[in-house]
């Protein structure tokens, strides 16, 4: 579904590249709009997924990510966990049990 390239631009700010559908979307994410993200996807996480791509997305591919999602409902929620995939980066968790 999508090749993610992620580029630091500063600490705080992440551009993200998506493939989806043969067409490429950038999106700059903020850390404050990654919170906002986390904040409403506690009421609705597809909604907040939309929300936060649109806000994050480069102006001139917003229609057309619009009419994308207006197609697949699933859609945001797809392509925000690739966001989140490439904003954690490659730091390893392990779970340690006691």
């Amino acid at each position: 579904m999508s090749n993610a390239e992620p580029q630091n631009t500063t600490s705080t700010t992440r551009e993200i590249q998506l493939e989806v559908g043969g067409h490429n979307y950038t999106f700059t994410v903020s850390r404050e709009a990654f919170n906002r993200f986390l904040r409403e996807s506690q009421r609705d996480a597809n909604q907040a997924a939309h929300n936060c791509l649109l806000r994050t997305v480069a102006d001139k591919e917003r229609d057309r990510l619009r009419a994308a999602f207006d197609a697949n409902w699933s859609l945001p929620l797809q392509m925000m966990a690739h966001v989140q995939d490439e904003i954690g980066g490659e730091e390893e968790v392990v779970v340690k049990k006691r």
